[in-house]
Parts: structure tokens; C-alpha cells; sequence
């Protein structure tokens, strides 16, 4: 029995590790994309694991779907972005 409660202790902490990483000020794709100077990436939400990154959210222009991507690209330590970004664009 004892080792269920530490196979659910485990899954819980992994999954504290995931929540933790999504869109976290320590991310280092969140930091890049805040820091840029396009205001249209600042809510773009991030998770980081493993060398990759994934993107996730709304923006307003493929441009700057485009421009995360290549954002996240060039942080240290990603290899793979995974982007899941889509645009809405304003209607007429």
C-alpha cells in the first residue's frame, strides 16, 4: 500500500513540475518574448521541458506567430519549438 502513496506522491509532484513550468516567470522563452520589444507577445504562454519549447495562445498577426517562433528558437537550451500560436485577426 505504501508504495501506491508514492506512485500518486510522484505523479503529483510531476505534475506540480509541469504547472510550474507553464508560463512561469523563470521560463526562459516567457522572458525572451516579454522582453522583446512587440507588446503583441506578452501574454504568449510557454512551457519548457526537455529542450522544448511549446507555444500556446493567441496573437493578433501571423507576423507575430512567426516572430515567437523564432524568438524561442535562439533561447539557450531549446532545441524543438513546438508552436501551437493562433492568430485572430481583426475583422473588417
Amino acid at each position: 500500500m505504501a508504495m501506491g502513496v508514492m506512485k500518486n506522491d510522484s505523479r503529483s509532484n510531476e505534475a506540480s513540475r509541469k504547472d510550474s513550468s507553464r508560463d512561469s516567470p523563470s521560463c526562459p522563452v516567457t522572458d525572451a518574448l516579454r522582453s522583446s520589444r512587440y507588446t503583441g507577445l506578452t501574454r504568449v504562454q510557454c512551457e519548457f521541458r526537455a529542450g522544448q519549447a511549446t507555444l500556446q495562445g493567441e496573437v493578433s498577426s501571423f507576423y507575430l506567430k512567426q516572430l515567437a517562433q523564432e524568438i524561442a528558437k535562439k533561447v539557450q537550451g531549446v532545441k524543438v519549438v513546438e508552436n501551437r500560436l493562433t492568430v485572430s485577426l481583426a475583422k473588417p
